[in-house]
């Protein structure tokens, strides 16, 4: 994966998940910043309270509702699910 996910990390350390490099970062200052991170509580709350506010979603289940509701046959309805799919 290349340095271009600009939107992402930078999504990222405005949650204070994470913290953001320069293109031109060298291998050694982005693994001084990994290790900063990986060091840093402040990172690991910030972590743990992002996933007690994913976890409740149950966002797997809903993808996987959804997929499968993308692939039934047309006019199809899960019986979980509101969503019907015409093709």
């Amino acid at each position: 994966m290349g340095r271009d996910q600009f939107f992402v990390s930078g999504r990222v350390a405005s949650l204070g998940l994470g913290r953001t490099v320069s293109v031109e970062a060298s291998p050694e200052e982005i693994g001084q910043e990994i290790i900063r991170v990986l060091h840093d509580p402040e990172y690991r709350k910030a972590a743990g309270d992002l996933a007690q506010t994913i976890d409740p979603s149950k966002g797997l289940a809903t993808a996987v509702t959804l997929v499968e509701e993308m692939i039934a046959l047309p006019g199809q309805r899960n019986s979980d699910s509101n969503l019907i799919i015409e093709f």
